[in-house]
């Protein structure tokens, strides 16, 4: 991956920081982990290890935020 993406961490708080502004805090973690999710469940998404596993850093971060 190259250094000009966002890490996950900077990712999760970007996907967070977008929703909360709409539905609030509890509703803007559960709507981006379902996103997150459904990132996940695309078959070319799935086959690509590394982006795989971009996704998954990205949904344990959206899930340890504290924000």
């Amino acid at each position: 991956m190259s250094n000009d993406k966002q890490t996950p961490k900077e990712k999760a708080e970007e996907l967070l920081d977008k929703m909360t502004m709409e539905i609030g805090k509890f509703n803007a973690k559960q709507c981006a982990i379902i996103a997150v999710n459904e990132i996940l469940s695309i078959n070319s998404v799935d086959k690509d290890v590394e982006l795989s596993d971009y996704w998954e850093e990205v949904k344990q971060e959206i899930e340890n935020n504290e924000q």
